[in-house]
């Protein structure tokens, strides 16, 4: 990377964090992660699993030979007993003749972010690139994506890749539009319907000064964020800050509070990354000139310096039908407001994991080419701490008979009005109907035994007719669609309790014709 100018900002007082001289414990890594060389840019999996980082000027770097001082991505597993192996150079087609590393890995483990090295012969990050985890548990070749209006220059300058893929944070010069606040801002940019990266947009006084902020990380909160900078009171060369986000702007932030000289020393401190669990976090530290001859250091942080909590989500997508596993990509949204808020790729043995921010409920459906998925919702607007939840997802072949239950229709009780709620349930079921002309459904209601049986089966039916009229609406003719109320004739559980009635009110299409 390119030489860093030291500056230091001097000012009275340092705005420490609560508690700094305990918050964190900083140890350097042993001889497994850290060499002779310069180690840079640690990455954690949120899972905390994989640490990628890249070493400069090691004799197995793939271009040594022609470039002493080459950038490569090498990366540790986590082991048994809690400590990371051995690093190793991921060689090609991760690595390249220019300067590699990590930016970012998605929350399900399977997609890499990087810096873009690799769509241009003549040498430079011209924006970001992607490789996907393959079969084999290799990765595929990079490929380009866009950012637009990004331009980056010969300076200094990173990226981080948030895990649910959806935002992406910049530090760098804008010699574009000469707009910035000082030597280096910091930046976010959001993920397009088209896969591509929204215009850059600086994220404003509170956070960036007239000297040199650098090395952004986003926590899985989604909220909190660390970065470097001299452009405020610290120790030494770079000193690491963290910042909450107050409101959904991207501009207004709390005042950046300094991690304190457990953490800073009078050298480079920067690139500080956490697991989704806020429990752990690793950075680089050591030299002058953007940290050369640095090492990496684990950072053990107390649960009251930690992010907000997050709900790590994790299990199999199943076929209802066979009960075997099955590979699939997983849509989650914010159940309120229908919002599309990240996907999630199961492994190809059908496992998957992904990391939701509290103070949302969820809703998340896999998605498969002859498959309905059986929606499900995920409330964790009173999530308190880090909490693991094991849930399986299951799909259910499109064929003739089947009965699919839709799980995410909601209703004002004891009535046949839809809430805001059920939109995403319903435009599920209409995409199915469009991409199937021929099939022919029967909507089914259901209701539990309480109260009188005949209100019962006339609600099941105003309910199912309510479905029914929503796709008609959207332009399925009636003679693909039948509607029938069954009251509480066919239940799942029994009607004992409140939980088990709630199994036996719903809403299911069976498929009459395909």
């Amino acid at each position: 990377m390119p030489f860093f100018l030291h500056f230091s900002a001097v000012f009275a007082q340092i705005n420490l964090i609560p508690n700094a001289e305990i918050a964190y414990i900083k140890t350097k890594m042993g001889s497994q992660i850290n060499s002779p060389h310069f180690e840079g840019q640690p990455i954690v999996s949120p899972d905390g699993k994989y640490l990628f980082i890249y070493r400069s000027g090691h004799p197995q770097n793939v271009n040594y030979t022609a470039n002493k001082k080459d950038e490569d991505i090498w990366f540790a597993e986590l082991q048994r007993n809690g400590t990371f192996g051995e690093v190793k150079n991921m060689g090609r087609p991760l690595n390249s003749a220019g300067n590699d590393a990590v930016i970012g890995i998605s929350g399900d483990g399977n997609t890499l972010f990087l810096y873009d090295q690799y769509s241009t012969s003549l040498g430079g990050v011209k924006s970001l690139a992607i490789s996907e985890r393959t079969a084999t548990g290799g990765w595929s070749t990079p490929k380009s994506i866009q950012i637009k209006d990004f331009a980056w220059t010969d300076d200094v300058a990173w990226m981080y890749m948030s895990a649910d893929k959806k935002i992406l944070m910049i530090a760098y010069t804008d010699w574009t539009t000469k707009k910035g606040f000082g030597q280096q801002d910091l930046y976010v940019s959001f993920r397009q319907a088209d896969g591509t990266f929204g215009t850059p947009k600086n994220l404003g006084r509170k956070l960036n000064t007239s000297a040199i902020e650098a090395s952004p990380f986003l926590a899985a909160d989604n909220v909190t964020m660390y970065f470097a900078t001299n452009g405020r009171a610290g120790y030494g060369n770079l000193d690491i800050f963290v910042s909450k986000r107050l409101d959904d702007t991207w501009t207004n932030w709390s005042e950046p509070q300094n991690l304190g000289n457990q953490i800073n020393t009078a050298f480079w401190d920067s690139e500080f990354c956490l697991t989704a669990e806020g429990k752990t976090g690793y950075m680089s530290s050591g030299g002058v000139n953007y940290g050369e001859n640095a090492d990496i250091f684990k950072v053990e942080v107390k649960e009251s310096a930690r992010p907000e909590a997050v709900g790590m989500v994790f299990g199999k997508i199943i076929n209802k039908k066979t009960n075997e596993p099955i590979a699939a990509e997983i849509a989650y949204a914010d159940l309120t407001t229908g919002k599309n808020i990240g996907t999630a790729q199961s492994s190809f043995d059908g496992s998957y994991q992904m990391f939701l921010p509290k103070n949302k409920n969820y809703s998340y459906t896999a998605e498969k080419e002859g498959f309905f998925a059986l929606s499900e919702t995920l409330d964790l607007n009173n999530l308190q701490t880090y909490t693991k939840i094991e849930k399986n997802i299951y799909l259910v072949p499109i064929e003739t008979g089947v009965a699919i239950q839709l799980n995410n229709l909601f209703f004002v009780r004891a009535q046949a009005t839809l809430l805001p709620e059920s939109e995403g349930e319903l435009e599920r079921l209409l995409d199915m109907m469009q991409k199937y002309p021929k099939i022919k459904i029967e909507i089914v209601g259901h209701t539990d035994n309480t109260g009188n049986a005949f209100k019962n089966k006339e609600l099941s039916l105003q309910r199912a007719n309510k479905v029914k009229e929503f796709l008609i609406g959207k332009g399925i003719t009636n003679d693909r669609i039948r509607s029938k109320g069954m009251g509480g004739a066919q239940p799942l559980a029994d009607n004992k309790t409140e939980e088990t009635r709630k199994l036996n009110r719903r809403v299911e299409f069976v498929i009459l014709e395909k």
